[in-house]
């Protein structure tokens, strides 16, 4: 975890669900040495405002069910249920469902180092959120993994400026801490995985 004050994030696998803006599953959580397999649902038109990269980590997508069209340093694909992508660390991309079709999806980032945290603290953020709102609770989240997530040039610096400006006028809260879903709270106290 980046900040004590973000509050704990779940030890072991775990669901967030974030309603109409998609579901998260923890597989398998990450750690320096250790990959991190996640499952998302994403909603149709869902997309990356900005291309963004990850410093350290290789990113494997697999698409499971539906569309998604990534971009990888300038090349957009296309992918189809069964298809992939390897996303080489530090590789320029952003991806993007289209507007008639939502995508279940594969993920494993190697290695993990917290980013499965990232994402739980992210879906949480996009729960009972919409517009503005929405995107600035998860760029406040996403400016907490400085070791995960970049963004290109000058933006990355307004994103901090803009997520400082938020915290200093309270337009913004803490990081929100990880709202395990009541299905996988059920399920591990079951003893199966989400």
């Amino acid at each position: 975890m980046t900040d004590p004050a973000m509050g704990p994030c779940p030890s072991q696998p775990f669901q967030v669900d974030a309603g109409t803006s998609g579901t998260l599953t923890v597989l398998e959580r990450g750690g320096l040495a250790r990959p991190s397999r996640l499952r998302m649902t994403l909603p149709a038109g869902y997309g990356h405002p900005v291309t963004q990269r990850h410093p350290h980590q290789t990113e494997h997508i697999r698409v499971l069910r539906g569309v998604m069209h990534v971009n990888v340093g300038g090349v957009e694909r296309r992918l189809g249920p069964g298809d992939t992508v390897l996303i080489p660390a530090g590789a320029w991309h952003r991806s993007r469902t289209p507007s008639d079709s939502p995508v279940e999806m594969e993920v494993v980032l190697t290695p993990g180092m917290g980013i499965d945290e990232m994402f739980g603290r992210m879906f949480t953020a996009k729960r009972g959120t919409r517009g503005l709102r929405q995107s600035l609770s998860m760029l406040n989240v996403l400016m907490a993994f400085p070791a995960n997530v970049r963004f290109r040039g000058p933006l990355h610096g307004l994103f901090r400026l803009v997520v400082g400006l938020g915290r200093r006028f309270r337009l913004l809260g803490p990081i929100p801490e990880i709202v395990v879903s009541p299905v996988a709270q059920r399920q591990a106290a079951a003893g199966g995985a989400p």
